[in-house]
């Protein structure tokens, strides 16, 4: 795994932060795949380049990030091809569900 720089530590806050505030009604694989998406936006990656990276086409690579659902296979391979952790990136997708979730049921927004 590659040492995460100062500049992506920075982008991967400021995205959780805004997945915190715009993740509602998300499941955690919506969440997931849309951090993934902006990760890769951030980082200069086009749908097709993160699709020839796992070995997928572009239309698959567009379904994987729209609904949320793809194969567990490629959503590690996903975030490793973007410097990921994939456990690290699932985790904080959970705890984004978590912490809507328990602001939910205490009767916030």
């Amino acid at each position: 795994m590659v040492k995460e720089s100062s500049i992506d530590k920075l982008i991967k806050i400021s995205i959780i932060n805004d997945m915190k505030e715009n993740s509602i009604g998300m499941t955690v694989g919506q969440i997931l795949a849309e951090m993934l998406r902006r990760i890769g936006k951030a980082k200069g990656r086009t749908v097709e380049s993160m699709a020839a990276a796992i070995h997928v086409s572009r239309p698959t690579m567009t379904g994987y990030l729209k609904d949320g659902q793809m194969r567990i296979d490629d959503y590690v391979a996903l975030a490793q091809s973007l410097g990921e952790d994939p456990a690290t990136a699932l985790a904080d997708a959970v705890r984004i569900k978590t912490e809507e979730t328990t602001a939910l049921a205490e009767g916030g927004e």
